[in-house]
């Protein structure tokens, strides 16, 4: 997880000799750890909601079609 924030922040951070990247959340990489946080927390719950109308259990498939659990698959990448 964190090998893929750093590149995604390294492409949005404009390079010497490159045009002005508009600014993101990203490119502050003090603002990135606070950021990413609160983003998890709402995929989290939205999840959640999701999967109580589903009736989808945590040892489920998980509902984004990659045939692996729901524990270890969106529910583990956003479990802080």
């Amino acid at each position: 997880m964190q090998k893929a924030r750093d590149e995604l922040s390294g492409l949005l951070i404009a390079e010497k000799g490159q045009p002005y990247v508009t600014p993101a959340l990203w490119t502050n990489l003090n603002y990135s750890d606070a950021g990413l946080k609160l983003w998890k927390r709402r995929a989290a719950g939205i999840l959640a909601e999701d999967c109580r109308k589903l009736n989808v259990g945590i040892y489920d498939l998980c509902p984004c079609g990659s045939g692996e659990k729901l524990r270890f698959c969106c529910e583990g990448a956003l479990r802080e």
